[in-house]
């Protein structure tokens, strides 16, 4: 991901991004990242492959 270099973490990133957000009284677009926020937690507890040399 090109942000991680530059933010530290995508939880960095999506800390800052909340905090506009509250002070934005639009519900549906805290809703929205809370919904991008549940997604990137369960993203990142999948497990994958791991491959080794041509294998």
């Amino acid at each position: 991901m090109w942000i991680l270099p530059m933010c530290g973490s995508k939880w960095g990133v999506m800390e800052r991004h909340l905090q506009i957000m509250k002070r934005d009284a639009d519900l549906k677009k805290r809703e929205k990242i809370q919904k991008w926020r549940t997604a990137l937690t369960e993203t990142s507890n999948l497990s994958g492959w791991h491959l080794r040399d041509n294998q």
